[in-house]
């Protein structure tokens, strides 16, 4: 959804391919390296790319950090997939997928939703843009270090509990006696 950010296609916007270009920038500058899944409709004849989103496509094949999904299915679960899948190789803990959605639409149609919701803790980052310029850079919000749920130390039979939406405050509560 990087690409419909603050965009209508309902009004006749249309998918912005340097919205999802700056995101790779953004994640190339700190040595990273990103894996964009689209739908191949975005890439067909009736997509009416531009001059400069058809460039901006080519230096993502050169770079191989695109994956265009087949017609018919839902490219949702192909990056679903693959990042579940990469997380749970070895040093895939440090994965971020980037996306404001929220797959609320798809974890219902899931077999575990609570691992999901837990999943998507670790591993869900946000992005904005701070304005509509083709220049603004995304800013993101990464998953905490830790958890944000209530934890039960079960050697001492004590509850942590986050009292704060900035993560930062919690409260123990000793077992009793």
């Amino acid at each position: 959804n990087v690409g419909y950010y603050s965009l209508r296609p309902d009004q006749g916007h249309t998918l912005s391919y340097s919205q999802v270009d700056r995101v790779i920038q953004a994640f190339e500058k700190k040595n990273l390296r990103p894996l964009v899944i689209m739908h191949c409709r975005h890439f067909s004849n009736s997509a009416n790319m531009s001059n400069s989103d058809q460039a901006i496509v080519q230096r993502w094949k050169d770079k191989k950090v695109l994956y265009t999904t087949p017609p018919k299915m839902n490219d949702d679960w192909f990056w679903l997939y693959a990042g579940v899948w990469r997380s749970s190789l070895e040093g895939g803990s440090g994965l971020v997928m980037v996306s404001n959605d929220q797959m609320r639409d798809h974890h219902f149609q899931m077999l575990s939703t609570r691992k999901f919701l837990k999943w998507r803790e670790r591993h869900w980052g946000n992005f904005h843009f701070d304005d509509r310029s083709r220049d603004s850079a995304p800013s993101f919000v990464f998953p905490s270090k830790f958890s944000i749920r209530m934890q039960e130390a079960a050697a001492k039979g004590s509850w942590h509990v986050p009292t704060s939406d900035d993560r930062t405050k919690w409260i123990c509560s000793p077992a009793p006696p």
